[in-house]
């Protein structure tokens, strides 16, 4: 038996500055959306743009500051979808970056730079934590270390079985993704 597709709404949130100009443009916002597909479908997830794009006119939000998310998006946020938010840059307390979510549980709403949005890959990383996924990279920083023999896959690592065990390995590979290294899981075995 198969299983059908899921459809999720999206519910999109154009930041522009307050005269109308800047913020994601449609032809753009459309490709977006079909290398979201192109990336979820074969977990049968298909993503849908609801028709009424909301555009938010305000310089004030345009470079987008996450100290004030509540205030902006509390208001705009839209029950029973994903609610997904383009602003032109988002700065933390510390820095720039390129986009966030909440793991389930937490609000449905993932805020992204349009930059990013581009890129072809932010965007997709941040659905996945959307739907809970960690990292593949997530190293020992949740569950522990996950072992080379996966014993403990579900508990550790990325928590999910169907990846190799990498103890943060970004930045330890080639141009390829190949590591080869000689760091060994805490029964001796070698990453690959």
């Amino acid at each position: 038996k198969t299983r059908g597709i899921r459809d999720f709404p999206l519910k999109v949130h154009i930041v522009r500055k307050s005269d109308g100009t800047g913020g994601m443009n449609l032809f753009d916002l459309k490709g977006i959306v079909e290398n979201l597909n192109a990336r979820f479908i074969n977990a049968n997830i298909r993503f849908i743009i609801l028709d009424n794009i909301h555009y938010i006119d305000s310089d004030e939000s345009y470079d987008f500051d996450t100290e004030y998310e509540e205030r902006l998006c509390e208001k705009s946020d839209e029950s029973n979808v994903i609610n997904i938010y383009f602003f032109n840059s988002i700065h933390t307390e510390t820095e720039n970056i390129c986009g966030y979510t909440y793991f389930p549980k937490g609000k449905d709403r993932i805020l992204m730079t349009n930059s990013c949005a581009l890129n072809g890959s932010t965007l997709p990383n941040e659905f996945g934590h959307y739907f809970m996924l960690y990292h593949t990279i997530q190293g020992s920083s949740v569950g522990g270390e996950e072992l080379i023999d996966q014993s403990n896959c579900m508990s550790a690592g990325d928590k999910v079985c169907d990846t190799p065990a990498d103890p943060n390995l970004s930045g330890k590979v080639d141009e390829d993704c190949n590591y080869n290294g000689e760091m060994t899981d805490k029964n001796g075995m070698r990453y690959a």
